[in-house]
């Protein structure tokens, strides 16, 4: 196996995962979200596109606060 096809082999099984794991990101926003609304944007260079500015991100979280206790 020559090392060009190896890489080729590796490239196309990270688009295979990204592909699979894309379902499950919004998921896992939201998650993250709820558990610690105040925490930093860990998603944003993750999305490039449809990707929330932070100000959009602060507003959903105040709309979702409850109690603040």
């Amino acid at each position: 196996m020559t090392s060009d096809s190896r890489a080729h082999d590796i490239l196309s099984r990270q688009a295979e995962l990204e592909t699979e794991r894309s379902q499950y990101e919004a998921v896992w926003e939201a998650v993250s979200e709820f558990c610690d609304p105040d925490a930093p944007d860990v998603w944003s260079g993750r999305r490039q596109s449809g990707a929330a500015t932070q100000a959009e991100r602060q507003g959903r979280r105040g709309a979702r606060v409850y109690a603040n206790t």
